[in-house]
């Protein structure tokens, strides 16, 4: 007897691979998905700016920032925090959160003082934005 394709177990597909790699909606609408994205926009716009002006030896700092960054909002997403019970998942992101203010800090201070060219001092200013989105992220 012929089952119809509602009911046939074997006529689900499984979901795309790219579905799989996006986060979910309700993380996304949450402030916390919306403050690591927005963290993530933004240390990837300072290494850009970074990589374009002549301070380009501060360029790997916003870099790796923006990979934890990335990393923690897709291990957020797919509640990796759940599975791995192993790491404390809100201090890891605190301490994140506190050295990269901190570096930011220190490189956007260099960089505006001792750089000169529109793009070192556009990577100051878009650090100071960051860091304040950063330490927010964290309380």
């Amino acid at each position: 007897m012929d089952l119809p394709a509602s009911e046939d177990p074997d006529a689900q597909a499984p979901p795309p691979a790219l579905r799989t790699l996006l986060p979910s909606r309700d993380f996304l609408c949450s402030r916390k998905g919306q403050l690591l994205l927005a963290e993530s926009v933004l240390s990837f716009i300072t290494f850009i700016c970074y990589i374009a002006s002549s301070a380009a030896s501060f360029m790997m700092a916003p870099l790796i920032e923006f990979l934890v960054a990335l990393f923690l909002f897709f291990a957020y997403s797919s509640k990796l925090n759940e599975k791995f019970k192993g790491i404390y998942w809100p201090l890891s992101d605190f301490l994140r959160c506190v050295t990269a203010a901190i570096i930011y800090f220190a490189i956007s201070i260099a960089a505006v003082s001792k750089y000169s060219d529109g793009a070192s001092k556009a990577a100051g200013v878009s650090t100071k934005r960051r860091r304040a989105i950063s330490t927010s992220a964290s309380w």
